[in-house]
């Protein structure tokens, strides 16, 4: 039985997974691209609702380039967009914590489990938006927890290299499901708002 995890920085990595059976051929297939927020840590109380259209931008009179400020509409979409970003940090959270998982364990079981053979620690810090000391904690644990190995390089010994377990890649693709119930509870508060994307 693993073990649930603290996370070890505030910064979240939001990102669209590829679910283990939607790319046919083992287990080569490639990490998908991510866009990191970094953002202040969420607090308790938030989501009022949908997000709003992005509203349209005012330059400063006199700038030949767009060097302004954000008007008032755009501050209150961006507390908005944060809100719902808050929303899934929290749902992904209790989601993975039913299998002992946190965020930042699920993205580093992820880009070991998509990455073919082994990945540098430092690569996978890269992937995950941690820092490399955050990341070799986070790899510690998957260790004690026998869902990933380290692996000394053959032509560097200072370099380490880290590769998935079949329970750690089991583990993975059983979590692949709650980051999915997590994003859908998100949609289902930004339901309704302009623009929203409409369920299935």
């Amino acid at each position: 039985m693993t073990t649930a995890y603290p996370e070890p920085t505030t910064t979240f990595a939001a990102h669209r997974p590829v679910h283990p059976g939607d790319q046919g051929g083992g287990h080569s297939r490639r990490p998908v691209p991510r866009v990191a927020l970094a953002a202040p840590a969420c607090g308790e109380g938030s989501g009022r609702g949908g997000a709003p259209a992005l509203p349209e931008a005012s330059v400063l009179p006199g700038s030949r380039r767009a060097r302004r400020e954000a008007s008032e509409g755009e501050l209150t979409w961006w507390q908005r967009m944060e809100e719902l970003r808050c929303h899934f940090e929290r749902a992904l959270t209790r989601e993975l914590a039913r299998l002992g998982l946190s965020p930042s364990t699920y993205l580093a079981l992820e880009q070991l489990a998509l990455n073919p053979g082994q990945l540098r620690i430092a690569e996978l810090a890269q992937e995950i938006r941690l820092s490399p000391s955050s990341t070799s904690r986070v790899v510690d644990r998957l260790v004690r927890d026998e869902l990933a190995v380290r692996m000394p390089s053959t032509g560097d010994r200072r370099t380490v290299h880290g590769r998935i377990t079949e329970r750690g890649r089991d583990l993975y693709e059983a979590a692949v499901p709650a980051y999915r119930m997590a994003l859908a509870q998100t949609l289902d508060v930004l339901r309704g708002a302009p623009g929203a994307p409409q369920g299935r």
